[in-house]
């Protein structure tokens, strides 16, 4: 990125099955029952604490010691560690570090350009044909930086600096939403920081980490 962070993003959306073997995991009822397919699929219907709790908990199953998690509480709530970027631990990308794996080189800001029909070989829209659920995250061809369905399948939780605090933005297009508005990627922003939300039911986690410097 621009200012030399260097970090890693993971290839694919964070997964229900997955999501579930976190102690306490919650997925809105709703988004369970009716809108993703089964474990395979992207994890959708949590909220901002619940999606910190989770990057927290990857980090503690990595062995990253506590002292580099990038959430910590405060307030009855998880937040930004001040220094999080800098941190070792999973955490949930900043806007400017999806938009970056959004276009993966790319001249345009998705890395299929502006055709809607390449862009299904590269991710999940809704479609009238199929039902409105997540599908399997690696049932679709990769970017070339080996990315699978940034813009599709599950909207984008970010969580960038934002002046002395945080903000929380969904980015993206999810399973609800048909290719043709999948470009430019939609933006909708949470004000208040970084607080919990309501279970958002296009809501999933792609997760990233913080490389050490070159």
């Amino acid at each position: 990125l621009p200012g030399g962070r260097r970090f890693a993003i993971g290839r694919n959306w964070v997964t229900a099955g997955e999501f579930k073997r976190m102690p306490g995991a919650e997925i809105s009822p709703l988004a369970e029952a009716n809108f993703i397919a089964d474990d395979a699929s992207a994890v959708i219907g949590i909220d901002v604490q619940g999606a910190m709790r989770y990057c927290n908990w990857v980090s503690e199953q990595n062995d990253i010691p506590r002292r580099e998690w990038c959430y910590v509480a405060g307030g009855g709530q998880l937040a930004p560690a001040p220094d999080a970027l800098r941190r070792a631990g999973y955490r949930l990308p900043t806007e400017a570090e999806w938009r970056f794996g959004c276009a993966a080189n790319s001249i345009t800001e998705v890395s299929w350009g502006d055709q809607p029909p390449i862009g299904r070989r590269y991710s999940h829209f809704s479609s009238p044909d199929k039902p409105r659920k997540t599908q399997p995250v690696a049932s679709r061809a990769p970017s070339d930086l080996g990315l699978v369905g940034m813009v599709g399948n599950a909207r984008a939780l970010c969580c960038s600096p934002a002046g002395e605090g945080w903000e929380i933005a969904l980015l993206g297009a999810g399973m609800f939403s048909l290719i043709e508005y999948a470009v430019p990627p939609q933006r909708a922003e949470y004000k208040g920081g970084a607080v919990a939300i309501g279970a958002n039911t296009e809501a999933g986690i792609r997760l990233v980490r913080t490389l050490p410097e070159s």
